[in-house]
């Protein structure tokens, strides 16, 4: 019963943070130099998302990381292609390919 008392109190405030920025969000005037500096948060925590699920493996550790090279080769179709789902096929084609052998 205890667990249900806890997750109902994280939910409500998970929700009532969430909330307040709807809320206030309009009230809420940041300065030219922390309007600069969030614009650069997604471009840095995108990486710090991505990279990690790259390069850590759960497995045995082997030589070749299959990840990294479908990483690597989506990366090579974007710059070529420029579209996202041609990326996305692209990628994890490679990924299914290699973790095949």
């Amino acid at each position: 019963m205890k667990y249900y008392i806890l997750i109902t109190i994280l939910i409500l405030v998970t929700y009532f943070i969430r909330s307040s920025f709807i809320l206030f969000g309009h009230r809420l005037t940041f300065s030219k130099d922390a309007k600069l500096a969030l614009s650069f948060l997604v471009i840095s925590i995108l990486p710090a998302m991505i990279f990690p699920g790259i390069l850590v493996k759960y497995e045995p550790v082997h030589i070749f990381n299959e990840r990294l090279v479908a990483s690597i080769f989506a990366i090579g179709i974007s710059l070529k292609s420029k579209n996202i789902m041609t990326t996305m096929i692209g990628g994890f084609s490679m990924l299914l390919f290699l973790h095949q052998f």
